[in-house]
């Protein structure tokens, strides 16, 4: 039985029953995730968030779920690091992991690593780096924040807010599908998606 777990993948299997369709959930590391899914037909891709740069990659089936977008912390006692603009994020050294849509999102801004990006292997290498002061600030989704808090042992509290990256209309979590995916795949998938979700 396999073990992938969460809300996306809740809402996924919900959908895939609704349109019918058979399926298996393999889990793959990003790049490897995002090529395999644009490259090869009738292979999706989830949670993906639907920005700018990758709109032409996909056929879109949105919103998956939804999510309060990313944001950018600091140490409560940095009084320092004022943010009004995303360059000025760029005087500072960013705790990322090195796939995914922050990454991609910085990347398209014109940040770079070593400069002003210091690639981690995950999110609770990030914030163990801030804490140690290795970076300035960490940029993390907000909702699943307080279970890595909980599972490196340091106390929320000592984070503060900074920065917001990826509008409203960027914070769409998707799922996506390659281009030469039939089109009545894709319309099956978002009526399935439309009906769990009540959306009229």
């Amino acid at each position: 039985e396999n073990q992938v777990v969460g809300i996306a993948t809740d809402m996924l299997k919900k959908v895939m029953k609704e349109a019918g369709f058979k399926y298996k959930i393999e889990v793959y590391g990003w790049n490897r995730a995002y090529n395999l899914s644009k490259n090869n037909k009738n292979t999706l891709i989830y949670t993906i968030f639907r920005i700018e740069s990758r709109e032409p990659d996909f056929q879109w089936i949105c919103p998956l779920i939804s999510t309060q977008g990313v944001s950018i912390y600091s140490l409560d006692n940095r009084n320092d690091i004022k943010i009004k603009h995303i360059d000025d994020l760029k005087s500072y050294h960013l705790g990322v992991v090195g796939s995914g849509v922050t990454y991609d999102y910085l990347m398209a801004q014109g940040f770079s690593v070593d400069k002003n990006i210091d690639i981690a292997t995950d999110e609770l290498a990030n914030i163990r780096k801030l804490f140690k002061g290795r970076i300035d600030l960490i940029i993390q989704e907000e909702e699943p924040l307080a279970l890595r808090m909980q599972q490196v042992g340091l106390p929320i509290a000592r984070l503060k807010k900074v920065f917001s990256i990826l509008s409203n209309k960027e914070r769409q979590a998707c799922m996506a599908m390659s281009l030469d995916t039939s089109k009545e795949v894709i319309q099956r998938l978002q009526n399935a998606l439309n009906k769990v979700q009540n959306i009229k």
